[in-house]
């Protein structure tokens, strides 16, 4: 077991979410070698609030590396026996999932798409193979407050479950 990934296998509700993708695409747990690449795809993530931002560039690639690395860091300590799954089209990274099957939940942690997928129902496929792995368990997450993927959300059943806290809103699916 090592810190970005507890297991090399599939659980069985990752599998069910594997399942639910559409031809050429797979699920795969993810790997320290994974790393690079989902760094990559954290600051395609995380492009437009970088644009608005009136720092040089390379102080903008130093603050989106070190927010990555707490978020790679905090995501394995908090969410130990999570999948963490890699997204691959055709056999190359396309995306991440990373979620938490638990008793009485299954905590969506991120997901997330590359820019150049998105728009073309793979978010959804991922959501609606949690939604089915989760049963009769709701399904939660927490998004950014304003973030364009909350319409994305609502159209697949999620709402609001309490008041944002700062900068996130917490969001939730019921069976």
């Amino acid at each position: 077991m090592n810190a970005c990934c507890p297991t090399n296998v599939l659980s069985p509700d990752g599998m069910a979410v594997a399942a639910s993708l559409p031809d050429g695409f797979a699920l795969r747990p993810q790997e320290l070698e994974d790393k690079p690449f989902l760094r990559v795809l954290f600051g395609e993530g995380r492009w437009e609030e970088m644009m608005r931002t009136p720092w040089p560039e390379a102080l903008k690639d130093a603050f989106l590396d070190d927010q990555f690395r707490l978020q790679f860091a905090h995501y394995a300590r908090v969410f130990p026996q999570a999948d963490f799954l890699i997204l691959e089209r055709n056999g190359k990274p396309a995306g991440r999932l990373a979620v938490s099957f638990e008793a009485e939940r299954a905590h969506v942690i991120d997901i997330a798409v590359r820019d150049r997928l998105q728009d073309r129902g793979i978010g959804s496929a991922l959501l609606r193979g949690v939604i089915a792995a989760a049963g009769r368990r709701p399904v939660t997450l927490v998004v950014l407050v304003g973030s364009r993927a909350i319409p994305f959300y609502q159209r697949l059943g999620f709402e609001d479950c309490g008041p944002a806290e700062g900068q996130r809103r917490a969001m939730r699916r019921m069976p």
